[in-house]
């Protein structure tokens, strides 16, 4: 079975972010989100299930307070 066949991917995502906080998060199937606020100085990480569109998926950044700087972050993942 070709990858382009799976519907999602199960997702971690460690950030840190040296500004403003921010929340992070992943959106499976089902809608239901994985979500955790990063702050400055308190690094954080997300994992849970993440949609697959036409073999890509997708993170989401979310400032929470103004313009959030310095974000860093690596993803791993897996098709189940």
């Amino acid at each position: 079975m070709a990858r382009t066949a799976f519907h999602s991917v199960k997702a971690e995502v460690s950030v840190s972010v040296d500004s403003e906080p921010i929340r992070v998060y992943l959106v499976a199937p089902d809608g239901a989100e994985a979500s955790a606020t990063v702050r400055p100085g308190s690094p954080g990480t997300v994992s849970g299930e993440a949609e697959v569109f036409h073999d890509n998926f997708r993170v989401f950044f979310e400032a929470l307070e103004g313009e959030a700087r310095g974000v860093k972050y690596s993803v791993t993942y897996e098709y189940p």
